[in-house]
């Protein structure tokens, strides 16, 4: 049976209400272009999607891999797609040492040896009307009720003038040890910028990178850090 012409076959408005695309073709022979548009489209964009994934996952990897060296273990090796985001701690010292040469490492990364450009956002203080890194994020969760004051979350600003409970000449073993003793855990906040040519990894060249160092005190006697990342475009 042949199809009429489309200006001799009308479309009633509940046919055109209620077909789909397919059936408006079969029956009026209406030829279905918003959906090959969208269709293409979707094509497209999934093309797009999957071409910066693969361009950018390298790039990530690579990063990761920096990173981990610096804030978790520079004696390692991270090679791989998956490798070891632990590390274990047994004393005090050995932990305050390790912190400290982490945050050292933060403030003194953008005259570091990298390859990399990497820079600290800078935050305006009001005090001084000039610009400075920003601060390390410190946050300590104690254990509920432990605190009069019954705050059970502390936060610090941690800077080369103000390392805060990690100050080896203002706080003692003996307090850093009670703080460690009476929380569940504290987490460490890194915040760095690489910019790179927009060719390497398809069209976004400034990558804002947070660092976060995760001491776990829950096991009791034992502190388990892990490290892990975020990237925003």
């Amino acid at each position: 049976m042949n199809r009429l012409p489309d200006d001799k076959k009308k479309l009633p408005l509940m046919d055109k209400i209620t077909l789909g695309p397919i059936k408006k073709y079969k029956n009026y022979n209406r030829f279905p272009w918003k959906m090959m548009v969208h269709i293409v489209l979707v094509m497209v964009v999934t093309t797009q999607i999957v071409l910066v994934i693969q361009s950018s996952g390298g790039y990530s990897r690579s990063e990761e891999a920096f990173f981990f060296q610096t804030f978790l273990n520079d004696q390692a090796e991270y090679n791989g797609v998956d490798f070891e985001k632990n590390r274990n701690f047994y004393s005090i010292n050995e932990v305050r040492e390790f912190i400290n040469k982490s945050i050292d490492s933060y403030f003194n990364i953008e005259e570091a040896d990298t390859f990399e450009v990497y820079n600290i956002p800078r935050e305006f203080n009001d005090t001084t009307q000039q610009y400075k890194k920003s601060p390390v994020s410190l946050d300590i969760f104690y254990i509920r009720g432990h605190r009069r004051d019954q705050f059970s979350t502390i936060s610090y600003d941690i800077d080369p003038n103000n390392l805060g409970p990690f100050d080896e000449d203002t706080t003692s073993v003996s307090d850093f040890r009670s703080l460690v003793s009476n929380s569940t855990h504290f987490r460490l906040v890194y915040t760095l910028r690489n910019t790179i040519p927009s060719v390497s990894i398809g069209s976004t060249n400034c990558f804002l990178w947070s660092i976060f160092q995760e001491f776990d005190f829950t096991l009791r006697n034992v502190l388990v850090l892990e490290v892990h990342t975020t990237r925003q475009f």
